[in-house]
């Protein structure tokens, strides 16, 4: 479920990778290989059809 939350919460563009490390109490690299499907890619991909995520640098900046 948290890995579930974690693309969510990012794909709203209103958490960066270093806030959803925070909240999780997760090591920020550990948050970008969740969401690059680096790690957790074959349960997310198949319990809940998450593919990459990916967000633009304007989109980036703003959740800074």
């Amino acid at each position: 479920q948290d890995i579930l939350n974690i693309h969510n919460l990012y794909k709203t563009g209103k958490y960066s990778q270093r806030k959803i490390s925070e909240m999780y109490r997760l090591n920020n690299a550990t948050v970008y290989k969740i969401l690059r499907g680096i790690i957790w890619s074959d349960f997310a991909k198949e319990k809940y059809n998450i593919k990459r995520v990916r967000r633009t640098n304007a989109e980036l900046i703003k959740a800074v």
